[in-house]
């Protein structure tokens, strides 16, 4: 009985471990993708096509994106205010603050 009971105790105690490293996990790997979305944004906003790129599965790790940017020759001043909405709702939506990148360009005097 009481031998029983207590394996029972273990093993929950052993699958709530395995849970809380798979919810750490899946917040990490959600963390990286929102803050390389909102990265992405920002280049988008400031006249860069972007692509994220994959260097290898994201079951190995989740710091494993390229974000590539390449400058547009011509920005649309409606496209500029399009990526800017989109952040700001991004940021909302997930209660995320102003990146370093934001600040460094509203220093310099290179944000809308």
């Amino acid at each position: 009985g009481a031998d029983l009971v207590r394996r029972e105790d273990d093993a929950r105690h052993d699958d709530g471990e395995a849970r809380d490293g798979a919810v750490l996990h899946a917040q990490e790997r959600l963390g990286a993708l929102a803050t390389d979305a909102l990265r992405a944004l920002v280049l988008e906003r400031q006249g860069y096509a972007t692509q994220m790129v994959e260097f290898i599965d994201l079951e190995h790790t989740a710091k494993n994106l390229l974000l590539r940017g390449v400058r547009r020759p011509r920005q649309p001043p409606d496209l500029t205010a399009q990526r800017q909405r989109e952040l700001q709702a991004y940021r909302e939506c997930l209660g995320l603050p102003e990146t370093h990148l934001e600040r460094r360009l509203a220093d310099a005097g290179l944000a809308p």
